[in-house]
């Protein structure tokens, strides 16, 4: 189990899950940890744990808590405000910053050994404040402060498509993406031609406060919280 608690020395950490053992600890950065979920990418030589810190995108092996990479990317307005958790794909890895810093939304090429990585572009016009993005048949689809989702070749990094009017949380199934906005509905956008097209909305009409969760989808179910409300909507 990895514990991302930030801090000037115990940054990670690294414990057995069946005895609370620590395993290891890891400086990392030494900054506090960013409002982003880590993630784990296994390749053939090491796993690879990487998030985002307040100012960087960074990579420690997974076995000893060697910091191995980073990038940096100051796109936060507050201190550990970054809420985008980073995508691999495909030897790739995307990165979606917020607000109206930073480099915009990037795509980095890793070494096969997992110990290096290089810009292949950066795009600072695809920019999302904590909706999370998808990248799914070679395109990079993200929401964007301007209230626009848009759409990038992830080859070029080129806008090629956008969306007026749609800002919040993104999540891809069957060939649609679903966005829960963040004026409080879920619009479902079918992706199958060549450009995006809105089939249909619906409103979340439970919960209070602010629409800024992201949505999950498993077993053909669509979760959705806001506020203390839970829902679930059948999608297959």
């Amino acid at each position: 189990m990895y514990c991302y608690t930030g801090g000037p020395t115990t940054n990670v950490a690294c414990l057995d899950r069946l005895t609370g053992t620590t395993v290891w600890t890891s400086k990392a950065m030494a900054q506090n940890a960013a409002f982003c979920s880590p993630i784990i990418i296994t390749l053939p030589e090491r796993k690879l744990f990487v998030t985002i810190s307040k100012d960087n995108l960074f990579a420690l092996d997974a076995n000893n808590g060697e910091l191995l990479w980073n990038v940096k990317d100051d796109s936060v307005k507050m201190d550990a405000e970054y809420c985008n958790t980073p995508v691999y794909a495909k030897g790739y890895l995307y990165s979606v910053p917020g607000y109206d810093q930073g480099n915009g939304t990037l795509k980095l090429k890793l070494s096969p050994d997992g110990k290096s990585i290089q810009e292949v572009w950066h795009n600072n016009k695809m920019r999302n404040d904590m909706g999370g993005f998808v990248v799914v048949n070679d395109k990079v689809y993200t929401t964007s402060k301007d209230k626009k989702l848009r759409c990038a070749n992830a080859q070029t990094g080129a806008v090629v498509d956008s969306l007026k009017n749609i800002s919040g949380s993104v999540i891809y199934a069957d060939n649609k993406l679903f966005c829960y906005t963040d004026n409080g509905n879920m619009t479902l956008i079918d992706l199958s031609g060549t450009q995006m097209v809105v089939t249909g909305k619906f409103p979340i009409k439970q919960g209070t406060k602010e629409h800024i969760a992201h949505p999950m989808i498993h077993n053909g179910i669509l979760y959705i919280r806001h506020g203390k409300a839970m829902l679930a909507y059948q999608i297959s």
